[in-house]
């Protein structure tokens, strides 16, 4: 994230997207499982499913997010809390909502609503001069909503157009939980975002029975 002309970080060389790094910030994986084999193993074990279900979870919940390459990565906090505790919990939301998020809705005017009905739609989309150089004090919600780990690239146009989207579950969770709360300051009724939020609640249904029959 560079900033104006006369900043001396203009200086350092950015490698946000430059796929050759792009698999330094999460695990891959492959890596997951390399490393945490057996760890894997006495988790589901103690969940009572094969292995193989396991991943498929643990995909949902953590896995997703893309910095430009082919390859999905891990949010890494999450892994690891899930590997020492050996349980499922949202544990990039326990490390606190960031309060620059907090402070830019509250005190703009942004609609979160819109960002989450894009995603929804496949439409939530920003140019590379927006992700990539941009005023901090005309900053794009969806930019902020990036950097903090809250979306992540979804596909990338010959035009250099970036389609984002919700990483994972957790993220999508906090989305609707908080964001989109403290947009409305609350004063919504959750009733209408039925037919948005279905098959998040759905799958969070569906993956806490399958887990505790």
């Amino acid at each position: 994230m560079k900033m104006n002309i006369f900043s001396v970080l203009n200086n350092l060389d950015d490698i946000s997207f430059d796929e050759t790094f792009s698999d330094l910030v999460g695990f891959t994986q492959d890596e997951l499982e390399t490393n945490f084999c057996d760890e894997l193993q006495i988790i589901a074990n103690n969940y009572k499913i094969d292995y193989d279900q396991l991943i498929d979870f643990i995909k949902k919940d953590y896995n997703g997010y893309n910095f430009g390459a082919n390859h999905l990565l891990y949010n890494p906090w999450d892994i690891i809390n899930f590997i020492q505790k050996r349980k499922f919990g949202y544990y990039w939301a326990d490390t606190g909502i960031p309060g620059s998020i907090s402070d830019f809705i509250t005190e703009k005017t942004v609609d979160v609503k819109r960002i989450i009905e894009n995603e929804r739609k496949n439409k939530l989309a920003i140019d590379d001069i927006d992700l990539r150089v941009h005023n901090l004090n005309n900053l794009k919600l969806e930019v902020l909503f990036f950097y903090s780990g809250y979306l992540t690239i979804k596909n990338i146009t010959r035009n250099q157009n970036y389609y984002l989207k919700f990483p994972n579950k957790e993220t999508e969770i906090i989305m609707m939980k908080y964001f989109l709360g403290l947009s409305l300051k609350n004063n919504y009724n959750i009733d209408e975002w039925r037919s948005i939020s279905n098959n998040l609640i759905q799958g969070i249904i569906s993956h806490k029975e399958e887990l505790y029959p």
